[in-house]
């Protein structure tokens, strides 16, 4: 099972949700928003994600949140999309600062919804 955690009033993660969807190939994919209860109840068994402004990924492996989880999922879809695994060239910290400027921008650039569409 891979289960990806996203913010579903973030137009951005909304826009990434229905792409990962359409390039998911024959992997599925179960999507989940952070407000769910479903979310709530995963997030309290696992405290160390209390707080995290990033998506959360879990598959068979493991859990993993900012590029990691943006690695572990594009390893997942159709061709051309696990290449981005190239980027691992980079420092992982410098990924996660990349990850993070994004989204802590990424409501004032592409906006909100009140409610989460899926």
């Amino acid at each position: 099972m891979k289960l990806l955690l996203y913010d579903g009033t973030c137009n951005l993660c909304h826009w990434a949700v229905q792409w990962i969807k359409r390039n998911s190939g024959t992997t599925t994919f179960q999507f989940e928003s952070l407000s769910s209860d479903f979310a709530k109840k995963l997030i309290e068994k696992h405290s160390e994600l209390e707080g995290i402004d990033s998506i959360i990924f879990f598959d068979e492996k493991g859990m993993y949140i900012k590029s990691e989880a943006i690695f572990q999922i594009s390893s997942s879809l159709k061709k051309p999309w696990p290449l981005l695994q190239l980027f691992r060239i980079f420092p992982k910290s410098m990924l996660d600062q990349v990850y993070s400027f994004v989204a802590k921008n990424r409501k004032n650039w592409f906006g909100t919804n009140t409610t989460c569409e899926l």
